[in-house]
């Protein structure tokens, strides 16, 4: 219900909003954590890279995506995590490791 809610406000939001500035900071966003995908990376992290406060940041990119950061690296997290138990043998404990 919880992901269906989410999906609903994504899509409400990118309604009243285009997209090319979105798709630019989540793709960038996406590049950053491509190039880092074996360190932990956070909102910090993001924000530095970005030249802005963490607080300025997170507002940012909640105007402009519609989910805040920690929102959006835990949804990646997720996937990656996902997509690793399907593709490896890797036990739980070793892909949380990751």
């Amino acid at each position: 219900l919880f992901t269906w809610l989410v999906g609903i406000e994504r899509w409400l939001f990118s309604a009243n909003h285009p997209e090319g500035p979105r798709e630019e900071l989540l793709q960038w966003t996406e590049r950053f954590l491509k190039a880092r995908e074996h360190q932990a990376v956070g909102v910090e992290e993001l924000a530095s890279a970005k030249g802005m406060s963490r607080s300025n940041f997170t507002h940012f990119f909640r105007s402009t995506t519609g989910e805040t950061p920690a929102n959006f690296l835990r949804s990646k997290r997720l996937a990656m995590a996902a997509g690793l138990l399907k593709a490896t043998s890797d036990s739980i404990k070793e892909i949380a490791a990751q």
